[in-house]
Protein backbone atom coordinates (compact mmCIF):
# COMPACT_ATOMS: atom_id res chain seq x y z
CA UNK A 1 0.00 0.00 0.00
CA UNK A 2 0.81 3.39 -0.40
CA UNK A 3 2.91 5.15 2.31
CA UNK A 4 3.17 9.16 3.38
CA UNK A 5 5.39 10.64 5.61
CA UNK A 6 4.80 14.48 7.28
CA UNK A 7 7.45 15.77 9.46
CA UNK A 8 7.07 19.36 10.98
CA UNK A 9 10.38 21.05 11.92
CA UNK A 10 9.97 24.03 14.31
CA UNK A 11 12.59 26.03 16.00
CA UNK A 12 12.50 24.15 19.19
CA UNK A 13 10.75 20.82 18.32
CA UNK A 14 9.79 18.15 15.83
CA UNK A 15 6.49 15.77 14.82
CA UNK A 16 6.56 13.10 12.57
CA UNK A 17 3.66 11.39 10.97
CA UNK A 18 3.90 8.14 8.49
CA UNK A 19 0.84 7.00 7.04
CA UNK A 20 -0.56 3.94 5.35
CA UNK A 21 -3.45 3.63 2.84
CA UNK A 22 -5.26 6.52 0.69
CA UNK A 23 -6.02 9.85 1.15
CA UNK A 24 -9.75 8.58 2.13
CA UNK A 25 -8.91 5.69 4.32
CA UNK A 26 -5.23 5.90 5.65
CA UNK A 27 -3.83 4.54 9.02
CA UNK A 28 -1.18 5.51 11.04
CA UNK A 29 1.68 3.28 10.76
CA UNK A 30 4.13 5.07 13.55
CA UNK A 31 4.70 9.09 14.55
CA UNK A 32 6.82 10.32 17.14
CA UNK A 33 7.27 14.14 18.76
CA UNK A 34 10.66 15.11 20.07
CA UNK A 35 12.94 18.44 21.34
CA UNK A 36 15.19 20.11 18.74
CA UNK A 37 17.16 22.82 18.54
CA UNK A 38 16.84 23.88 14.81
CA UNK A 39 18.93 27.36 14.40
CA UNK A 40 20.77 26.78 17.67
CA UNK A 41 22.40 22.96 17.14
CA UNK A 42 21.98 22.12 13.55
CA UNK A 43 24.34 19.32 14.04
CA UNK A 44 22.32 17.68 16.76
CA UNK A 45 19.10 18.18 15.10
CA UNK A 46 20.67 16.11 11.65
CA UNK A 47 21.88 13.77 14.45
CA UNK A 48 17.75 13.29 15.75
CA UNK A 49 16.63 13.24 11.78
CA UNK A 50 19.39 9.85 11.04
CA UNK A 51 17.96 8.45 13.79
CA UNK A 52 14.41 8.97 12.76
CA UNK A 53 15.08 7.69 9.40
CA UNK A 54 16.98 4.69 10.43
CA UNK A 55 14.23 3.26 13.21
CA UNK A 56 11.03 3.96 11.30
CA UNK A 57 12.22 3.83 7.21
CA UNK A 58 10.81 7.12 5.88
CA UNK A 59 10.22 6.57 2.16
CA UNK A 60 12.34 9.24 0.33
CA UNK A 61 9.74 9.90 -2.55
CA UNK A 62 6.48 10.53 -0.15
CA UNK A 63 8.03 12.28 2.45
CA UNK A 64 6.32 16.56 3.01
CA UNK A 65 7.86 18.71 5.06
CA UNK A 66 6.60 21.51 7.36
CA UNK A 67 8.18 24.59 8.12
CA UNK A 68 7.31 26.82 10.87
CA UNK A 69 4.85 29.75 9.55
CA UNK A 70 6.68 32.52 11.81
CA UNK A 71 9.09 32.48 8.65
CA UNK A 72 6.38 33.38 5.62
CA UNK A 73 4.48 36.20 4.93
CA UNK A 74 0.61 35.93 3.23
CA UNK A 75 -1.05 38.44 0.36
CA UNK A 76 -3.93 38.09 -1.55
CA UNK A 77 -3.73 39.39 -5.10
CA UNK A 78 -6.50 39.97 -7.62
CA UNK A 79 -5.15 38.87 -11.42
CA UNK A 80 -7.02 39.51 -15.13
CA UNK A 81 -5.69 36.31 -16.36
CA UNK A 82 -7.16 32.50 -15.08
CA UNK A 83 -4.62 30.21 -16.67
CA UNK A 84 -2.09 28.34 -14.69
CA UNK A 85 0.92 28.93 -16.92
CA UNK A 86 0.40 32.63 -16.66
CA UNK A 87 -0.17 33.17 -13.51
CA UNK A 88 3.18 31.15 -12.77
CA UNK A 89 4.49 33.53 -15.22
CA UNK A 90 3.40 36.82 -13.60
CA UNK A 91 2.57 35.97 -9.79
CA UNK A 92 6.15 37.26 -8.50
CA UNK A 93 6.46 40.52 -10.56
CA UNK A 94 2.20 41.22 -9.11
CA UNK A 95 2.81 40.75 -5.52
CA UNK A 96 6.63 42.57 -5.79
CA UNK A 97 4.81 45.88 -4.87
CA UNK A 98 3.39 43.95 -1.30
CA UNK A 99 6.53 42.77 -0.12
CA UNK A 100 9.07 46.50 0.12
CA UNK A 101 10.98 44.16 2.95
CA UNK A 102 12.11 41.57 1.03
CA UNK A 103 14.10 41.26 -2.87
CA UNK A 104 11.64 39.86 -5.14
CA UNK A 105 14.47 37.42 -6.09
CA UNK A 106 15.77 36.00 -3.25
CA UNK A 107 11.77 34.78 -2.10
CA UNK A 108 9.88 31.85 -3.02
CA UNK A 109 6.29 32.56 -3.89
CA UNK A 110 3.56 29.48 -3.84
CA UNK A 111 -0.34 30.72 -5.01
CA UNK A 112 -3.76 28.93 -3.60
CA UNK A 113 -6.93 29.89 -5.93
CA UNK A 114 -9.97 31.37 -3.58
CA UNK A 115 -12.07 32.06 -6.10
CA UNK A 116 -12.21 33.06 -10.12
CA UNK A 117 -14.19 33.67 -13.20
CA UNK A 118 -13.78 33.11 -16.69
CA UNK A 119 -11.26 35.66 -17.12
CA UNK A 120 -9.88 36.69 -13.83
CA UNK A 121 -9.40 35.05 -10.57
CA UNK A 122 -8.04 35.58 -6.59
CA UNK A 123 -4.97 33.96 -5.17
CA UNK A 124 -3.64 33.89 -1.68
CA UNK A 125 -0.02 33.72 -1.62
CA UNK A 126 2.95 32.42 0.52
CA UNK A 127 5.79 33.68 0.85
CA UNK A 128 9.00 32.14 1.99
CA UNK A 129 12.79 33.65 1.70
CA UNK A 130 15.27 31.04 -0.15
CA UNK A 131 17.72 31.14 2.69
CA UNK A 132 15.37 29.77 5.18
CA UNK A 133 14.28 27.77 2.76
CA UNK A 134 17.41 26.11 1.85
CA UNK A 135 18.55 25.99 5.46
CA UNK A 136 15.81 23.84 6.38
CA UNK A 137 16.19 21.28 2.95
CA UNK A 138 20.42 21.88 3.81
CA UNK A 139 19.74 20.11 7.52
CA UNK A 140 17.17 17.36 5.85
CA UNK A 141 19.64 16.70 2.93
CA UNK A 142 22.29 15.98 5.71
CA UNK A 143 20.02 13.30 8.35
CA UNK A 144 19.06 11.66 5.03
CA UNK A 145 15.38 12.70 4.54
CA UNK A 146 15.10 14.67 1.73
CA UNK A 147 11.65 16.18 1.71
CA UNK A 148 9.72 16.10 -1.97
CA UNK A 149 7.94 18.92 -1.04
CA UNK A 150 7.30 21.59 1.52
CA UNK A 151 4.82 23.24 3.12
CA UNK A 152 4.05 26.01 5.79
CA UNK A 153 1.95 25.07 9.15
CA UNK A 154 -1.06 27.39 8.30
CA UNK A 155 -1.77 24.85 5.16
CA UNK A 156 -0.77 21.50 7.24
CA UNK A 157 -3.80 22.64 9.49
CA UNK A 158 -6.42 23.28 6.90
CA UNK A 159 -5.37 19.88 5.61
CA UNK A 160 -5.76 18.38 9.22
CA UNK A 161 -9.37 19.38 9.85
CA UNK A 162 -10.15 18.63 6.44
CA UNK A 163 -9.35 15.29 6.61
CA UNK A 164 -10.47 14.20 10.19
CA UNK A 165 -13.82 15.65 9.52
CA UNK A 166 -13.96 19.01 11.84
CA UNK A 167 -14.67 21.71 9.00
CA UNK A 168 -18.72 22.28 8.70
CA UNK A 169 -20.29 23.23 5.45
CA UNK A 170 -22.62 25.20 6.55
CA UNK A 171 -20.73 26.73 8.91
CA UNK A 172 -17.56 29.11 9.39
CA UNK A 173 -14.60 29.13 11.74
CA UNK A 174 -10.98 29.69 12.41
CA UNK A 175 -7.86 26.66 12.54
CA UNK A 176 -5.21 27.58 14.45
CA UNK A 177 -1.78 25.65 15.18
CA UNK A 178 0.20 26.66 17.82
CA UNK A 179 3.44 26.37 17.52
CA UNK A 180 6.93 27.08 19.96
CA UNK A 181 7.28 30.57 18.93
CA UNK A 182 4.44 31.07 15.82
CA UNK A 183 0.96 30.72 15.62
CA UNK A 184 -0.77 30.01 12.02
CA UNK A 185 -4.57 30.61 11.14
CA UNK A 186 -6.67 30.09 8.69
CA UNK A 187 -10.28 31.13 8.03
CA UNK A 188 -12.14 28.88 7.05
CA UNK A 189 -16.15 29.59 5.49
CA UNK A 190 -18.17 27.09 4.34
CA UNK A 191 -15.59 24.33 4.48
CA UNK A 192 -13.70 26.61 1.37
CA UNK A 193 -10.65 28.80 2.65
CA UNK A 194 -10.81 32.69 2.78
CA UNK A 195 -7.81 33.59 3.94
CA UNK A 196 -4.19 32.38 6.10
CA UNK A 197 -1.78 34.77 8.58
CA UNK A 198 0.42 34.22 11.41
CA UNK A 199 1.07 35.55 14.52
CA UNK A 200 4.51 36.22 16.34
CA UNK A 201 3.42 34.27 19.89
CA UNK A 202 3.70 30.68 20.32
CA UNK A 203 3.43 28.31 23.33
CA UNK A 204 7.15 29.21 24.10
CA UNK A 205 7.79 32.15 23.55
CA UNK A 206 8.10 33.59 27.05
CA UNK A 207 10.75 30.57 27.44
CA UNK A 208 14.04 32.13 26.25
CA UNK A 209 15.76 29.48 23.67
CA UNK A 210 19.14 27.75 23.61
CA UNK A 211 21.75 30.18 21.90
CA UNK A 212 23.64 29.34 19.18
CA UNK A 213 27.54 27.86 20.20
CA UNK A 214 29.90 30.17 19.27
CA UNK A 215 33.67 28.88 18.50
CA UNK A 216 36.22 29.71 21.03
CA UNK A 217 39.17 31.63 19.11
CA UNK A 218 42.66 31.20 20.03
CA UNK A 219 44.46 34.11 21.81
CA UNK A 220 46.71 36.24 19.50
CA UNK A 221 50.10 36.14 20.73
CA UNK A 222 50.63 40.00 22.70
CA UNK A 223 53.32 42.67 22.58
CA UNK A 224 54.86 43.06 25.77
CA UNK A 225 53.64 46.78 25.86
CA UNK A 226 50.33 45.15 25.51
CA UNK A 227 50.30 42.70 28.20
CA UNK A 228 52.13 45.42 30.53
CA UNK A 229 48.83 47.60 29.71
CA UNK A 230 46.59 44.86 30.57
CA UNK A 231 48.15 44.34 34.02
CA UNK A 232 48.26 47.61 34.78
CA UNK A 233 44.28 48.45 33.54
CA UNK A 234 43.77 45.04 35.67
CA UNK A 235 45.55 45.85 38.81
CA UNK A 236 44.24 49.35 38.69
CA UNK A 237 42.32 50.13 41.88
CA UNK A 238 41.95 53.86 41.73
CA UNK A 239 39.98 53.45 38.47
CA UNK A 240 38.70 50.27 38.67
CA UNK A 241 36.92 48.25 41.92
CA UNK A 242 35.67 45.31 41.93
CA UNK A 243 32.31 44.24 43.00
CA UNK A 244 31.70 41.23 45.00
CA UNK A 245 28.39 39.71 43.49
CA UNK A 246 26.47 37.70 46.64
CA UNK A 247 24.59 34.16 45.83
CA UNK A 248 21.42 36.36 46.74
CA UNK A 249 21.94 38.69 44.14
CA UNK A 250 22.31 35.75 41.69
CA UNK A 251 19.32 34.11 42.76
CA UNK A 252 17.25 37.34 42.23
CA UNK A 253 18.55 38.01 38.39
CA UNK A 254 17.30 34.69 37.83
CA UNK A 255 13.92 34.82 36.33
CA UNK A 256 11.07 33.27 39.05
CA UNK A 257 8.34 30.71 38.36
CA UNK A 258 5.70 33.41 39.05
CA UNK A 259 7.36 36.43 36.61
CA UNK A 260 7.46 33.13 33.91
CA UNK A 261 4.15 32.58 34.46
CA UNK A 262 3.07 36.19 34.12
CA UNK A 263 4.89 36.29 31.08
CA UNK A 264 2.70 32.95 30.05
CA UNK A 265 -0.64 34.97 30.92
CA UNK A 266 0.68 37.93 29.00
CA UNK A 267 1.64 35.93 25.53
CA UNK A 268 -1.43 34.17 25.87
CA UNK A 269 -3.60 37.67 26.31
CA UNK A 270 -1.75 38.67 22.96
CA UNK A 271 -2.98 35.27 21.44
CA UNK A 272 -6.29 35.79 22.07
CA UNK A 273 -5.76 39.68 21.07
CA UNK A 274 -4.53 38.35 17.94
CA UNK A 275 -7.47 35.85 17.47
CA UNK A 276 -9.91 38.64 18.31
CA UNK A 277 -8.54 40.75 15.40
CA UNK A 278 -9.06 37.73 12.84
CA UNK A 279 -12.73 37.39 13.90
CA UNK A 280 -13.11 41.16 13.54
CA UNK A 281 -11.41 41.15 10.23
CA UNK A 282 -12.60 37.75 8.41
CA UNK A 283 -14.80 38.97 5.57
CA UNK A 284 -17.32 35.26 5.47
CA UNK A 285 -20.61 34.65 4.47
CA UNK A 286 -21.53 33.17 7.54
CA UNK A 287 -20.89 33.29 10.69
CA UNK A 288 -18.05 32.42 12.69
CA UNK A 289 -19.13 29.66 15.20
CA UNK A 290 -15.55 28.34 16.76
CA UNK A 291 -12.17 28.55 16.86
CA UNK A 292 -10.22 24.68 16.51
CA UNK A 293 -7.59 24.61 18.24
CA UNK A 294 -4.02 22.06 17.47
CA UNK A 295 -0.53 21.79 18.25
CA UNK A 296 1.37 22.70 21.67
CA UNK A 297 -0.34 23.19 25.22
CA UNK A 298 -1.18 26.60 25.88
CA UNK A 299 -2.87 26.24 28.93
CA UNK A 300 -6.37 28.98 28.82
CA UNK A 301 -6.70 28.91 25.69
CA UNK A 302 -9.06 25.76 24.75
CA UNK A 303 -12.48 26.30 26.67
CA UNK A 304 -12.31 30.29 26.44
CA UNK A 305 -14.40 32.39 24.53
CA UNK A 306 -12.96 35.19 22.03
CA UNK A 307 -15.97 37.85 20.83
CA UNK A 308 -18.62 35.72 21.78
CA UNK A 309 -16.86 32.61 19.81
CA UNK A 310 -15.86 29.28 21.80
CA UNK A 311 -12.16 28.18 21.56
CA UNK A 312 -12.43 24.23 21.33
CA UNK A 313 -9.52 21.64 20.30
CA UNK A 314 -9.31 20.38 17.04
CA UNK A 315 -11.07 16.57 17.76
CA UNK A 316 -10.81 13.99 14.83
CA UNK A 317 -6.94 13.58 14.31
CA UNK A 318 -6.14 10.26 14.55
CA UNK A 319 -4.45 8.31 17.48
CA UNK A 320 -1.09 9.22 17.77
CA UNK A 321 -0.65 9.26 21.35
CA UNK A 322 -0.59 11.91 23.96
CA UNK A 323 0.95 13.89 21.20
CA UNK A 324 -1.89 13.66 18.56
CA UNK A 325 -2.96 16.98 18.97
CA UNK A 326 0.51 18.47 18.90
CA UNK A 327 1.25 15.85 15.73
CA UNK A 328 -1.94 17.93 13.58
CA UNK A 329 0.34 20.06 11.13
CA UNK A 330 2.57 16.96 10.57
CA UNK A 331 -0.44 14.49 9.47
CA UNK A 332 -1.83 17.35 7.35
CA UNK A 333 1.36 17.06 5.29
CA UNK A 334 0.68 13.44 5.33
CA UNK A 335 -2.96 13.60 4.18
CA UNK A 336 -1.40 15.91 1.38
CA UNK A 337 1.12 13.56 0.11
CA UNK A 338 -1.04 11.18 -0.22
CA UNK A 339 -3.34 13.57 -2.63
CA UNK A 340 -6.11 14.49 -0.18
CA UNK A 341 -6.35 17.94 1.91
CA UNK A 342 -8.26 20.84 0.32
CA UNK A 343 -4.70 23.10 -0.18
CA UNK A 344 -2.63 21.97 -2.48
CA UNK A 345 0.91 23.73 -1.71
CA UNK A 346 4.32 23.99 -2.94
CA UNK A 347 7.45 25.78 -1.80
CA UNK A 348 9.92 23.37 -3.31
CA UNK A 349 9.99 25.83 -6.75
CA UNK A 350 12.77 27.02 -9.35
CA UNK A 351 16.61 25.87 -8.00
CA UNK A 352 14.90 24.43 -4.99
CA UNK A 353 13.31 21.76 -6.74
CA UNK A 354 13.76 18.12 -5.55
CA UNK A 355 16.00 16.28 -7.88
CA UNK A 356 15.88 12.83 -6.33
CA UNK A 357 19.18 10.21 -7.49
CA UNK A 358 18.76 7.82 -10.64
CA UNK A 359 18.84 5.31 -8.48
CA UNK A 360 15.08 5.25 -7.46
CA UNK A 361 13.73 5.02 -11.00
CA UNK A 362 16.41 2.54 -12.74
CA UNK A 363 14.30 -0.58 -12.18
CA UNK A 364 10.81 0.82 -12.98
CA UNK A 365 13.00 2.45 -16.45
CA UNK A 366 14.19 -0.88 -16.79
CA UNK A 367 10.72 -2.99 -16.78
CA UNK A 368 9.51 0.49 -18.38
CA UNK A 369 11.54 -0.03 -21.75
CA UNK A 370 10.98 -3.83 -21.89
CA UNK A 371 7.37 -3.34 -22.34
CA UNK A 372 7.93 -0.58 -24.21
CA UNK A 373 10.23 -2.75 -26.68
CA UNK A 374 7.91 -5.24 -26.81
CA UNK A 375 4.78 -3.03 -27.63
CA UNK A 376 6.41 -1.21 -30.56
CA UNK A 377 7.59 -4.69 -32.08
CA UNK A 378 4.24 -5.97 -32.27
CA UNK A 379 3.05 -2.26 -33.16
CA UNK A 380 5.56 -1.84 -35.89
CA UNK A 381 4.51 -6.17 -37.66
CA UNK A 382 0.67 -4.74 -37.35
CA UNK A 383 1.58 -1.11 -38.94
CA UNK A 384 3.23 -2.71 -41.58
CA UNK A 385 0.59 -5.26 -42.28
CA UNK A 386 -1.74 -1.99 -42.10
CA UNK A 387 0.67 0.05 -44.65
CA UNK A 388 0.60 -2.80 -47.32
CA UNK A 389 -3.45 -2.82 -47.01
CA UNK A 390 -3.93 1.00 -47.60
CA UNK A 391 -0.97 0.85 -50.62
CA UNK A 392 -3.27 -1.63 -52.33
CA UNK A 393 -5.97 0.89 -51.95
CA UNK A 394 -3.75 4.14 -52.77
CA UNK A 395 -3.16 2.51 -55.89
CA UNK A 396 -6.98 2.25 -56.66
CA UNK A 397 -7.47 5.82 -56.23
CA UNK A 398 -4.87 6.54 -58.16
CA UNK A 399 -5.41 4.89 -61.05
CA UNK A 400 -8.90 6.23 -60.56
CA UNK A 401 -8.00 10.17 -60.52
CA UNK A 402 -5.57 9.44 -63.50
CA UNK A 403 -8.59 7.73 -65.56
CA UNK A 404 -10.56 11.03 -64.04
CA UNK A 405 -8.21 13.27 -65.86
CA UNK A 406 -6.15 11.87 -68.85
CA UNK A 407 -7.99 10.50 -71.47
CA UNK A 408 -6.63 6.82 -72.01
CA UNK A 409 -7.10 3.78 -74.42
CA UNK A 410 -10.68 4.47 -75.82
CA UNK A 411 -11.57 7.11 -73.30
CA UNK A 412 -11.75 10.84 -72.92
CA UNK A 413 -10.64 12.34 -69.80
CA UNK A 414 -11.79 15.72 -68.23
CA UNK A 415 -8.52 17.22 -69.11
CA UNK A 416 -8.90 18.13 -73.20
CA UNK A 417 -6.28 18.06 -74.14
CA UNK A 418 -4.40 18.02 -70.52
CA UNK A 419 -1.33 20.25 -69.86
CA UNK A 420 2.05 18.99 -71.60
CA UNK A 421 3.80 18.30 -67.68
CA UNK A 422 0.99 16.38 -66.55
CA UNK A 423 0.66 14.42 -69.52
CA UNK A 424 4.06 13.52 -69.58
CA UNK A 425 4.33 12.45 -66.08
CA UNK A 426 1.06 10.06 -65.96
CA UNK A 427 2.95 8.15 -69.65
CA UNK A 428 5.92 7.47 -68.31
CA UNK A 429 5.09 6.43 -64.03
CA UNK A 430 1.19 6.18 -64.01
CA UNK A 431 -0.44 6.63 -67.17
CA UNK A 432 -2.58 4.10 -69.08
CA UNK A 433 -0.26 3.56 -72.38
CA UNK A 434 -0.12 1.14 -74.96
CA UNK A 435 3.37 -0.49 -74.48
CA UNK A 436 2.74 0.35 -70.02
CA UNK A 437 -0.06 -0.11 -67.93
CA UNK A 438 0.08 1.66 -65.03
CA UNK A 439 3.58 1.61 -63.58
CA UNK A 440 4.84 3.35 -60.36
CA UNK A 441 7.15 6.05 -60.13
CA UNK A 442 10.36 4.77 -58.36
CA UNK A 443 11.12 7.90 -56.66
CA UNK A 444 7.75 8.74 -54.98
CA UNK A 445 5.37 6.83 -53.04
CA UNK A 446 2.01 6.02 -54.64
CA UNK A 447 0.19 9.15 -52.20
CA UNK A 448 3.26 11.10 -52.94
CA UNK A 449 2.18 10.79 -57.07
CA UNK A 450 -0.84 12.08 -56.14
CA UNK A 451 0.56 15.19 -54.02
CA UNK A 452 2.81 15.57 -56.92
CA UNK A 453 0.05 15.51 -59.60
CA UNK A 454 -1.94 18.23 -57.27
CA UNK A 455 0.91 20.44 -56.84
CA UNK A 456 0.95 20.58 -60.61
CA UNK A 457 -2.86 20.98 -61.32
CA UNK A 458 -2.42 24.14 -58.80
CA UNK A 459 0.77 25.12 -60.55
CA UNK A 460 -1.27 25.45 -64.03
CA UNK A 461 -4.45 26.74 -61.76
CA UNK A 462 -2.23 29.62 -60.87
CA UNK A 463 -0.66 30.52 -64.19
CA UNK A 464 -4.24 30.57 -66.02
CA UNK A 465 -5.26 33.08 -63.14
CA UNK A 466 -2.37 34.95 -63.50
CA UNK A 467 -2.90 35.06 -67.90
CA UNK A 468 -6.49 36.12 -66.92
CA UNK A 469 -5.60 38.91 -64.02
CA UNK A 470 -7.60 37.12 -61.36
CA UNK A 471 -4.70 37.67 -58.50
CA UNK A 472 -3.90 40.45 -55.50
CA UNK A 473 -0.74 41.09 -55.18
CA UNK A 474 -1.24 44.92 -53.91
CA UNK A 475 -1.40 44.38 -50.09
CA UNK A 476 -3.48 46.63 -47.87
CA UNK A 477 -2.76 49.36 -45.73
CA UNK A 478 -3.12 48.42 -42.43
CA UNK A 479 -5.99 50.11 -40.26
CA UNK A 480 -5.36 53.12 -38.35
CA UNK A 481 -8.80 52.35 -36.58
CA UNK A 482 -8.20 49.29 -35.65
CA UNK A 483 -4.97 49.63 -34.03
CA UNK A 484 -6.85 52.66 -31.86
CA UNK A 485 -9.58 50.33 -31.37
CA UNK A 486 -6.82 47.32 -29.81
CA UNK A 487 -4.97 50.28 -27.67
CA UNK A 488 -8.56 51.06 -26.03
CA UNK A 489 -9.44 48.03 -25.63
CA UNK A 490 -6.45 47.32 -23.12
CA UNK A 491 -7.20 50.73 -21.42
CA UNK A 492 -10.71 49.33 -20.92
CA UNK A 493 -9.53 46.10 -19.53
CA UNK A 494 -7.50 48.13 -16.73
CA UNK A 495 -11.08 49.18 -15.01
CA UNK A 496 -11.48 45.24 -13.96
CA UNK A 497 -8.32 46.08 -11.90
CA UNK A 498 -9.71 49.16 -10.01
CA UNK A 499 -8.58 51.71 -12.54
CA UNK A 500 -9.88 55.19 -13.34
CA UNK A 501 -8.41 56.39 -16.87
CA UNK A 502 -9.53 59.54 -18.69
CA UNK A 503 -9.07 59.72 -22.23
CA UNK A 504 -7.98 63.42 -23.31
CA UNK A 505 -6.45 62.69 -26.35
CA UNK A 506 -5.91 60.13 -28.83
CA UNK A 507 -4.42 60.17 -32.52
CA UNK A 508 -3.95 57.06 -35.08
CA UNK A 509 -1.92 57.28 -38.55
CA UNK A 510 -0.53 54.81 -40.55
CA UNK A 511 3.04 54.81 -41.69
CA UNK A 512 4.27 53.18 -44.53
CA UNK A 513 6.93 50.76 -44.56
CA UNK A 514 10.17 50.27 -46.99
CA UNK A 515 12.27 47.35 -48.24
CA UNK A 516 13.42 47.16 -44.56
CA UNK A 517 10.50 48.37 -42.15
CA UNK A 518 7.30 46.63 -42.55
CA UNK A 519 4.28 48.91 -42.03
CA UNK A 520 3.11 50.19 -38.79
CA UNK A 521 0.22 52.20 -37.18
CA UNK A 522 1.43 54.91 -34.38
CA UNK A 523 -1.05 55.76 -31.52
CA UNK A 524 -0.73 59.00 -29.80
CA UNK A 525 -3.05 59.63 -26.36
CA UNK A 526 -3.50 62.04 -23.35
CA UNK A 527 -4.21 59.64 -20.34
CA UNK A 528 -5.58 60.93 -17.15
CA UNK A 529 -5.05 57.97 -14.49
CA UNK A 530 -7.30 59.24 -11.21
CA UNK A 531 -6.54 57.11 -8.17
CA UNK A 532 -6.63 57.86 -4.44
CA UNK A 533 -3.04 59.12 -4.66
CA UNK A 534 0.02 59.37 -7.27
CA UNK A 535 1.08 56.44 -6.60
CA UNK A 536 -2.24 54.19 -7.09
CA UNK A 537 -2.15 56.22 -10.18
CA UNK A 538 1.12 55.02 -11.12
CA UNK A 539 0.54 51.51 -10.43
CA UNK A 540 -2.71 51.28 -12.85
CA UNK A 541 -0.07 53.09 -15.54
CA UNK A 542 2.57 50.35 -15.45
CA UNK A 543 -0.09 47.60 -15.39
CA UNK A 544 -1.29 49.48 -18.60
CA UNK A 545 1.88 49.89 -20.02
CA UNK A 546 2.66 45.55 -19.47
CA UNK A 547 -0.67 44.62 -21.22
CA UNK A 548 0.12 46.70 -24.00
CA UNK A 549 4.09 45.09 -23.91
CA UNK A 550 2.49 41.97 -23.79
CA UNK A 551 0.56 42.17 -27.24
CA UNK A 552 1.63 40.24 -30.32
CA UNK A 553 1.08 43.82 -32.64
CA UNK A 554 3.48 45.95 -30.14
CA UNK A 555 6.29 46.94 -31.56
CA UNK A 556 7.32 50.06 -29.13
CA UNK A 557 6.05 51.97 -26.25
CA UNK A 558 7.89 55.20 -25.94
CA UNK A 559 9.34 56.40 -22.31
CA UNK A 560 6.90 59.40 -21.30
CA UNK A 561 7.46 61.30 -17.92
CA UNK A 562 3.95 61.58 -15.63
CA UNK A 563 2.83 64.32 -13.42
CA UNK A 564 0.65 63.98 -10.55
CA UNK A 565 -2.40 66.07 -10.49
CA UNK A 566 -2.74 69.13 -8.13
CA UNK A 567 -4.98 67.68 -5.88
CA UNK A 568 -3.09 64.63 -5.42
CA UNK A 569 -5.66 62.54 -6.98
CA UNK A 570 -3.61 60.79 -9.79
CA UNK A 571 -1.79 61.63 -12.32
CA UNK A 572 -1.39 62.80 -15.85
CA UNK A 573 0.25 61.49 -18.50
CA UNK A 574 1.18 63.42 -22.27
CA UNK A 575 1.87 62.09 -25.58
CA UNK A 576 1.71 58.37 -25.16
CA UNK A 577 3.54 57.11 -28.89
CA UNK A 578 2.61 53.32 -29.08
CA UNK A 579 3.98 51.96 -32.45
CA UNK A 580 1.88 48.34 -33.27
CA UNK A 581 2.06 46.08 -36.28
CA UNK A 582 -1.87 45.71 -36.77
CA UNK A 583 -0.85 42.63 -39.52
CA UNK A 584 -0.04 40.43 -36.53
CA UNK A 585 -3.81 40.10 -35.46
CA UNK A 586 -5.13 39.35 -38.85
CA UNK A 587 -5.73 35.92 -40.29
CA UNK A 588 -3.04 34.98 -43.29
CA UNK A 589 -5.99 32.92 -45.03
CA UNK A 590 -8.29 35.60 -45.12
Amino acid sequence: MAKACGLRLGPRGYEFVLLEGSAKRHKVVASEAGEISLAADPSGTVEVLKDLAKRHDIPKDALRVVIESGQAAFRKVNLPINDDDKIEKVIKFEVESELPQFNIEDVVVDWTRLSSTKDSCSLLTTIVTKEDLQGVLDVCEKGGVEPLEVNADTSAIVNAAAACGALDSEGACLAVFVGEESSSIAVLDGGELRELRSIKQGAMTHIPGPVAQQEEAEPEDESEDDAEEALESVFDEEEFAQEEVTEEELFEAAPSSNEQEEQRLQVLARMQRELARSISAARTLRPLERILVAGYDMPGLIGSEILDVPVEALTGLPDTGSSASRCAAAYGAAVAQLGGGMVSSSLRREELRFTGTLERVELPLAVAGLLLVTLLGVWNIRMGKELDRINDAVRYWRDASVTFMIPGIGKRGNLDPPPATIKQYTDSTTGEIEKNLYRDDELRGRYEQMAYLRTKLKQEIAKLNKDLGHIREMPQPQSALKGVTYVLDVLDDTRAEGARPSLRYVKASYNRGSNTRSDTVMVTLDVTFFAEDSGTGTTHFESFRRKIEAQPWHIKFDPVTTEPLENGGGISIERIKITMDVSMTEDPTS
